[in-house]
């Protein structure tokens, strides 16, 4: 269906309904964590590698970069990171240098402009948005973005 229509967002929408419910599944049918560990991880950079070559195909296609946004934190949660930030800075680095094409081909273009939004978005300091007492000794944390090794 993509390739009759690559920014189709229905078909991106059940893309990524499918490729979240395959994640989930893979774990299911192979024998070992390894075993899954990879598979998902292969599974995931091909789909991010076909977004990202449906995105320089033509860079208003929101939806490839709104699929890719979805599935780099899966991938980069999967994967030894020792920075701070949730996708390596090196690859947030590389998607900025993508960005700058995409907007030098068309400034007014929504598109890269919301993925940007995102990417940086993930080098910003995480904040306490809500802090509550739950049956009175439980304190529950409310943060503006997903933190790595949160537990450390």
């Amino acid at each position: 269906m993509l390739m009759m229509d690559e920014r189709n967002f229905h078909c991106w929408n059940y893309r990524l309904l499918t490729a979240l419910l395959y994640l989930k599944e893979i774990p299911l049918r192979l024998d070992s964590i390894e075993a899954s560990d990879k598979a998902e991880v292969e599974f995931l950079n091909k789909e991010c590698e076909m977004a990202e070559k449906l995105i320089k195909k033509n860079f208003s296609n929101y939806s490839a970069w709104h699929y890719r946004s979805k599935l780099m934190p899966e991938l980069y949660t999967r994967l030894p990171n020792e920075g701070p930030y949730l996708i390596p800075f090196e690859k947030i680095k590389d998607d900025l240098a993508l960005l700058k094409h995409a907007f030098f081909t068309d400034p007014k273009d929504q598109s890269p402009w919301n993925y940007h939004e995102w990417l940086i978005s993930l080098l910003s300091p995480v904040q306490v948005v809500s802090l509550t007492v739950e049956d009175g000794i439980k304190v529950v944390i409310g943060l503006s973005s997903k933190v790595r090794d949160f537990g450390q």
